[in-house]
């Protein structure tokens, strides 16, 4: 994982999550976007997914709030009326 450098007030110069700047100052910004790239091109479960998954919720409950989120918007875990502290576990859960 990279970040930019506390350090380094370059643009562009970034470290590793444990603190190793690799080579020279830091990560060039292409091992940075291939990263990204990387990380956005992971294929991950939907947030109802990990949600059904995890027995938090069932199918009906998630078809009826998909519904609504449609025709009223909002966020699926407050459509739902889950606590943070659940829709945090498994947005972690789907991003790990």
């Amino acid at each position: 994982m990279l970040r930019r450098s506390k350090t380094s007030q370059k643009s562009g110069v970034f470290q590793s999550k444990d603190g190793e700047a690799g080579s020279g100052d830091g990560a060039t910004l292409e091992q940075l976007e291939g990263e990204i790239n990387h990380w956005l091109g992971v294929k991950r479960a939907l947030f109802g997914e990990v949600l059904l998954q995890a027995g938090i919720i069932d199918a009906d409950q998630l078809t009826t709030a998909l519904v609504y989120q449609q025709q009223h918007g909002g966020l699926l875990g407050e459509v739902l009326g889950l606590p943070e502290q659940v829709v945090t576990d498994a947005l972690g859960a789907q991003f790990h």
